[in-house]
């Protein structure tokens, strides 16, 4: 039987899953500021009071913070719809990085979910692998050769 938390982080989840789906339709019919209002309630569902702490550190120290790997799947797919919805042309590419480091540190965690390592691999294609750390390469180096 589930405990309290467990169920609690299950809520949680599915509450931000449907955040996001919102998120994604809000901006695939054009409405940005509503996308962006969706995004940060969807950063307070997930991330609470960790929010603006979490956008000041490092990939790994948030996904240290974080703990589980779910959480920080979660937070890598919020990162990357904020550098959808940036308007700055150089926070935009900052924040798929910042996307894929937390993707690949969810990896590193034990997430294993089959739509989230495409997600992964997508994301790829749009980032600059240069920028990465050695063990973010290897990551997404073995993820490709599966």
């Amino acid at each position: 039987m589930p405990t309290e938390y467990e169920d609690s982080f299950s809520r949680q989840l599915r509450a931000f899953a449907a955040t996001l789906a919102r998120i994604l339709d809000l901006r695939g019919a054009g409405l940005i500021e509503d996308a962006r209002a969706a995004l940060e309630r969807a950063h307070q569902i997930l991330l609470g009071d960790q929010h603006d702490v979490l956008r000041r550190v490092d990939a790994i120290t948030a996904a240290r913070m974080l703990y589980a790997p779910v959480r920080i799947a979660a937070y890598a797919r919020l990162v990357r719809e904020e550098a959808e919805l940036a308007i700055d042309a150089v926070e935009a590419p900052a924040l798929r990085q910042r996307a894929l480091e937390l993707a690949l540190e969810a990896l590193l965690g034990g997430y294993d979910d089959e739509p989230f390592t495409l997600f992964v691999r997508d994301l790829a294609i749009e980032v600059d692998e240069t920028r990465l750390s050695s063990i973010h390469k290897e990551t997404l180096d073995s993820l490709r050769s599966i």
